[in-house]
């Protein structure tokens, strides 16, 4: 399937958000004694989720004068809507999907037909808010009614950023301890989220397949590891006497 400039611009958008902050989490403390942290994430919420869908002088996402409790709060709330309230649900439901999907096989007749697949799955998801209501400012000034709008907007920004994704460029790290989210931004499928999770998985495999060929990998790998250690404690020695003797 060949990517338009759309998509690999909303992948790549997905991927930065995604990991920069819906699967992070933090405090209201710790976030609002934190200014170029909450700088960096309003940065972060505004190239890749807005995009100039709502007026960037909102008193709710841009508070006047700029308290950072107020700011705190603000990134806060997108973060909790769009992550309870449809984040979370979203990747269960994606993670189904990918468990249960399978090559098309076209009935006779319809050889070739193969690449638009027949298969549909569908589901309602339930958007849920913090607390009892979603709040909406509202204002007037010069005698006209404006309606500051980025907690409403937030979920239909998100699910354009989602609309049109295709299934095979989501995937989740295969090391089934950690389940990270994974966004493909290129052409090479990314099967860990890092090598580190790549060479947990693949121990785990050996362990459970071949036990003594496990275990023997350990054994040799400790005994190279303690070489390693005994070189350079003994190095570090050397190096400690070779300055006492010049001081």
């Amino acid at each position: 399937m060949k990517l338009t400039d759309d998509i690999k611009d909303k992948l790549e958008r997905l991927s930065v958000l995604s990991i920069e902050f819906l699967d992070r989490q933090w405090s209201h403390g710790a976030l609002a004694g934190n200014p170029g942290e909450m700088e960096r994430l309003r940065t972060i919420v505004w190239e890749n989720l807005w995009r100039g869908r709502i007026d960037p002088h909102d008193l709710d996402w841009n508070p006047d004068p700029p308290a950072p409790e107020l700011i705190a709060k603000g990134l806060l709330y997108i973060h909790e809507l769009l992550t309870r309230g449809i984040w979370e649900d979203f990747k269960k439901e994606l993670k189904y999907w990918k468990a249960t999907s399978g090559p098309t096989i076209a009935p006779p007749g319809f050889e070739g037909l193969e690449q638009y697949g027949f298969i549909s799955k569908d589901v309602n998801l339930k958007i849920k808010f913090p607390g009892e209501f979603m709040p909406v400012r509202c204002s007037v000034e010069g005698g006209t009614i404006h309606f500051f709008r980025s907690t409403v907007d937030a979920i239909p920004a998100f699910l354009d950023l989602l609309q049109g994704l295709p299934l095979d460029h989501l995937h989740f790290c295969g090391n089934v301890e950690c389940d990270r989210f994974i966004v493909q931004t290129t052409g090479h499928a990314r099967k860990f989220c890092s090598a580190k999770c790549q060479s947990v998985q693949f121990q785990r495999i050996k362990r459970d397949t071949d036990r003594e060929a496990f275990n023997r990998y350990h054994r040799e790998n400790y005994h190279q590891r303690k070489e390693l250690e005994k070189r350079q404690a003994l190095k570090k020695m050397k190096g400690g006497k070779a300055q006492g003797t010049n001081t």
